[in-house]
């Protein structure tokens, strides 16, 4: 049941993020999705105070969003503890906004798009803590990643940026792409006209070594385009893949797995830039596990990948 509650909490918190996103729009369909988005999160937060407390049951859950309400502040355990849910007046506000959006295509205005925000972040806030004891700011996505050294990675990196470490959050996350990356290349194609070509060569007797070497980095770029046509065929904006790379440092891997960086000289790292690569990775991960990919890392490469970890991070 904890875990089924998390990941509800996890999916109000995505709604919720999803509709900030829409907020910074100013076109009328952004803000009235944005308004049912910012409803949702409520409303699945309160879903999940219901069945954490065992209220109702998920089969009792199709109910209008008053009664929910009301069956959470009339719990004897929370009217006893005189808990009360946070902003009733105004979270029903909203829900009859959000009707009248559903039901009338009514376009909210600006100023009451900024009300419906900050009524919204400030009942989740409350509602996690008072209910679930959890921290808002710190639900994360990072949650959904299967593979549990590539999601401890990308927790690290959550603890780094909030200790004002940027190189250091950086080196986890293009470690974690890296492993990420050479797990999904096991999909794709390899390139195998230089392996022909090879044995053609050597069987001759003469010398072609310039022509092996100039086959296998025709190889390496046919290898490249194999890979950067599966990025994009997942849905990821090369364009976005680039930024990732340019935000992070170069990291190379040992056979165990463990990784060594090199950065150039006069890289500042900073906090907007760091947290965009973390958030991103976070959802390249995601997408690939929805897609059959199976982002992990690599068993050769687990045991340095793991002695990292209990490391003293890198610093620049």
């Amino acid at each position: 049941m904890e875990d089924f509650v998390n990941r509800r909490l996890l999916l109000a918190k995505e709604f919720y993020s999803n509709a900030m996103d829409l907020c910074n729009h100013s076109d009328s369909l952004s803000k009235m999705i944005a308004v049912h988005n910012l409803h949702i999160a409520i409303e699945i937060t309160l879903k999940a105070i219901l069945l954490k407390y065992e209220i109702r049951s998920e089969k009792t859950l199709n109910i209008d969003f008053e009664t929910m309400l009301s069956d959470i502040d009339r719990y004897p355990a929370f009217k006893n503890e005189d808990r009360r849910l946070p902003y009733r007046h105004e979270v029903r506000n909203l829900n009859q906004m959000r009707k009248m959006v559903q039901h009338h295509a009514m376009e909210p205005d600006q100023n009451s798009m900024e009300d419906w925000k900050v009524i919204t972040h400030r009942f989740l806030e409350k509602a996690f803590l008072m209910y679930f004891n959890t921290d808002f700011q710190h639900i994360s996505r990072i949650s959904f990643i299967a593979d549990e050294v590539l999601q401890a990675y990308m927790r690290k990196t959550e603890s780094l940026i909030d200790d004002n470490k940027y190189f250091s959050a950086a080196c986890f996350v293009v470690a974690a792409l890296e492993y990420a990356e050479i797990s999904i290349c096991k999909f794709m194609p390899k390139s195998r006209s230089s392996s022909f070509s090879f044995s053609r060569l050597r069987s001759s007797g003469m010398d072609f070594r310039e022509i092996e070497d100039a086959l296998k980095k025709f190889d390496k770029r046919i290898d490249e385009s194999f890979f950067y046509s599966t990025v994009w065929a997942t849905g990821i904006m090369l364009s976005d893949y680039r930024r990732l790379r340019g935000a992070l440092p170069t990291v190379m891997l040992s056979l165990q797995g463990h990784p060594n960086y090199q950065t150039w000289s006069g890289k500042q790292y900073s906090q907007d830039e760091v947290n965009w690569a973390c958030s991103f990775l976070v959802n390249c991960i995601i997408r690939w596990q929805n897609q059959g990919l199976s982002p992990t890392i690599p068993e050769n490469l687990v045991p340095g990948a793991v002695k990292f970890l209990s490391e003293t991070p890198p610093e620049q």
